[in-house]
């Protein structure tokens, strides 16, 4: 399975290049974790968290399979590309239809819809793989990913504390996606993403 890279425009007129992770893409990691605001590292990592390990950075950006997709997008400014945001599964074990995912997008590019067309993005991946479902541990206080999971029918589990689980169901036919606007974003990315 490949993504054929692409580029598209977020709701904002914001460009972007979305295109698979690779090993080589190290030091984009980096940049766009000091990107993140406190609050944002908080949420993806559900704790403190001042900087990538290298056995973090291996794990992000290993080679995509069929049990392990990482989805990376570069905002276009001029010459340069910035990045923007990443999405990624890794399936449970080898004989499950569910994979732990979670989704990254710098502050400066959030709210723009960018997050919907990773997860877009990434499920259709997945459906190709065989998965049928994510799971996600979310912050509770983090309202736009539990109200962007919730009008894609996710089921919430409270873990205790401060974390959710959100298991989200992903559909090989994009039109089972719900009737709502997270819904149709992600019909839109099943539409773009060309996957061989």
């Amino acid at each position: 399975m490949e993504l054929v890279p692409f580029s598209t425009s977020l709701r904002s007129g914001q460009r972007v290049y979305v295109r698979e992770v690779c090993p080589a893409d190290r030091g984009l990691l980096t940049i766009g974790f000091a990107k993140l605001s406190e609050r944002s590292k908080h949420f993806r990592f559900l704790a403190a968290h001042s900087r990538l390990t290298e056995a973090e950075l291996d794990q992000f950006t290993s080679t995509n399979d069929v049990d392990h997709v990482a989805i990376g997008a570069l905002a276009e400014n001029g010459q340069e590309r910035d990045p923007a945001g990443i999405a990624r599964y890794v399936r449970l074990n080898r004989t499950s239809s569910a994979a732990e995912f979670a989704i990254t997008i710098v502050d400066r590019y959030q709210g723009q819809g960018l997050g919907l067309l990773l997860f877009g993005v990434l499920a259709k991946f997945a459906v190709i793989s065989g998965l049928d479902e994510f799971i996600a541990a979310v912050h509770r206080d983090n309202a736009a990913m539990l109200g962007l999971f919730d009008e894609l029918d996710g089921r919430r589990v409270f873990l205790g504390g401060a974390d959710v689980e959100v298991r989200v169901p992903i559909h090989d036919d994009p039109t089972l996606y719900p009737d709502t606007p997270s819904g149709g974003a992600v019909r839109a990315a099943y539409r773009i993403a060309e996957i061989g």
